[in-house]
């Protein structure tokens, strides 16, 4: 499972970090 540049947060969405 590959992240993109980013972080999970509980809503499930991913922030660009």
């Amino acid at each position: 499972m590959a992240r993109i540049a980013g972080v999970n947060i509980p809503t499930g969405k991913r922030v660009p970090i």
